[in-house]
């Protein structure tokens, strides 16, 4: 029997507002057990012998700050194509967590560019955080759905300098020909600053997948 694991509330977990909270115990289960949770939830929408590891590539999640609370917010495509989200407070998880928090709630501009409270300093994770904002808030709503293929192929980043600030800029090009256009400072992830406020370079710009650099 597995000891000190996150144990959700009763909540519906639908929206920030009625989002799950989670008991606190070892950080390291935490995205396990939102996984638990969803499928518990949605589980007769699942064929019999589903593959529960299934689940893994068919979640797209982020992590925002809203107000003085995060969250992580999850995406789960349904076999049937149909989608389905799920809110958590993570706040009593904030000090352990592992992914960057997305902090902001415009990010229409680089003045209103979204930035990042550090979490890892993995380059995979800042991706997936981006990433999973723009699939959660333009793509899960689209009707009818569209196939996580589709949207790996919809977007592409420029990846920008401004003086000492740095931008991930996304353009996703939804379906029927509409663009949005998502600008990150992701300064902190191209930059490590020491105790004595000397900067040091983590990843140059650089040209790779979908990425542009200007």
């Amino acid at each position: 029997m597995r000891t000190n694991v996150p144990i959700p509330g009763a909540e519906e977990g639908l929206s920030f507002e009625t989002a799950v909270h989670f008991r606190k115990g070892y950080e390291a289960g935490l995205y396990d057990a939102e996984l638990d949770w969803l499928y518990h939830k949605y589980q007769t929408a699942f064929p019999p012998g589903y593959d529960r590891n299934v689940l893994y590539t068919s979640i797209h999640s982020t992590t925002i700050r809203r107000g003085q609370r995060f969250y992580d917010v999850l995406a789960l495509a349904l076999p049937n194509g149909e989608t389905r989200m799920a809110y958590f407070d993570v706040m009593d998880y904030r000090s352990f967590r592992a992914y960057p928090i997305i902090v902001g709630d415009d990010g229409s501009t680089y003045e209103a560019a979204f930035h990042f409270e550090r979490g890892t300093r993995s380059y995979n994770d800042l991706q997936r955080t981006e990433t999973g904002w723009l699939y959660i808030q333009y793509w899960a709503t689209l009707v009818p759905h569209h196939s996580d293929y589709e949207f790996d192929q919809s977007w592409h980043r420029d990846i920008e300098r401004h003086g000492d600030t740095f931008y991930d800029i996304y353009t996703l090009t939804l379906p029927y020909g509409d663009k949005r256009v998502v600008y990150f400072d992701v300064t902190n992830y191209r930059y490590y600053q020491d105790e004595t406020g000397q900067r040091y370079s983590i990843h140059p710009t650089r040209k790779a997948g979908n990425d542009a650099v200007k």
